[in-house]
């Protein structure tokens, strides 16, 4: 029995793409499931905002970027491992879901986290391809008069043709994120979504309503 049970275990760094929610829920069943959490959240923090840092200026300081990825990077990885998985497990609760933020843990890293390697793996070829107009803002390389266009806004200006890969992937991956979310909360990814919705809300309307305070109060 053991020697099916072994057999029938599915690589969770391949089957996440093709088979998520029977990954989640084997890793949720493994009573190790959160070995090497911590370890793997600190080296996915350093490619994540190496590739993610954007300048509004000319000045491309390559010490400085690798320097902030190297120390930033894992902290902030880490903490957005913990702290994003404890509101998702609070708010999947209140639509009727039943995971735990241990639960939603394995569910955010197995689903996002290791997923988003591969996006991160795109935007490190446009590095190589484009140097150090990479870390260039689009609104940094316009003129003061110039509307930046739409699609080059969202995909910062990346290499044409790596644009259409990395949206197919991003958008693959966040499928995956939402049916690992639903497994771990053991409802639908349509559920997910809703959660998903709900927590930028209470994210976003907060800081529209500040922003909006601050501009009213420094106006006079």
């Amino acid at each position: 029995m053991d020697e099916n049970q072994r057999s029938e275990q599915l690589n969770p760094w391949l089957y996440i793409w093709i088979k998520p929610r029977a990954v989640i829920r084997q890793e949720l069943e493994k009573s190790d499931r959160e070995r090497h959490f911590i370890l793997l959240a600190l080296l996915i923090g350093i490619p994540t905002l190496f590739t993610s840092y954007e300048l509004n200026h000319f000045d491309v300081n390559y010490g400085f970027i690798i320097g902030i990825s190297l120390i930033v990077g894992p902290i902030a990885s880490l903490i957005m491992l913990y702290l994003s998985s404890w509101i998702s497990a609070v708010v999947g609760r209140w639509i009727g879901g039943n995971g735990r933020a241990a639960d939603l843990r394995v569910a955010t890293m197995r689903g996002w986290m290791i997923p988003s390697l591969a996006t991160l793996f795109i935007s490190f070829i446009d590095f190589l391809l484009r140097g150090d107009e990479y870390f260039i803002s689009p609104a940094a390389r316009t003129e003061p008069r110039e509307i930046v266009g739409f699609i080059e806004s969202l995909s910062s200006g990346m290499n044409s043709i790596l644009v259409i890969p990395y949206f197919i992937v991003s958008i693959w991956v966040f499928v995956i994120y939402l049916k690992s979310i639903g497994e771990a909360h053991n409802f639908s990814a349509w559920m997910s979504l809703l959660m998903t919705i709900i927590i930028v809300a209470l994210i976003f309307i907060p800081l529209v309503f500040i922003v909006l305070l601050f501009t009213a109060v420094f106006a006079f």
